[in-house]
């Protein structure tokens, strides 16, 4: 899986916000305001990948509890998926 291409990460006022531009723009409307492991997870799917290579990711990243990380990324992933937001590769 992946992002549908023709997203980007933008800086508004210090905050981050995952914007739609070009053909992806026809599938989402607006922008998502991302929180660091947010961006840190769009940014895994900006290439070919599982949900597994990005818990495994994240944890080697951050210090935290396995079972909350599967469950945010799962999440995360779900949302994006109903919002047309990740295709399958």
């Amino acid at each position: 899986m992946r992002l549908r291409n023709g997203f980007v990460i933008r800086s508004i006022d210090e905050k981050r916000y995952a914007v739609a531009v070009g053909d992806a723009a026809e599938f989402f409307k607006g922008a998502l305001r991302l929180n660091e492991l947010g961006e840190f997870i769009f940014t895994q799917l900006m290439h070919d990948t599982d949900e597994n290579a990005i818990v495994e990711a994240v944890l080697n990243e951050y210090d935290a509890d396995r079972k909350v990380v599967e469950n945010d990324v799962s999440y995360f992933i779900r949302q994006l998926k109903n919002a047309r937001i990740i295709v399958d590769a």
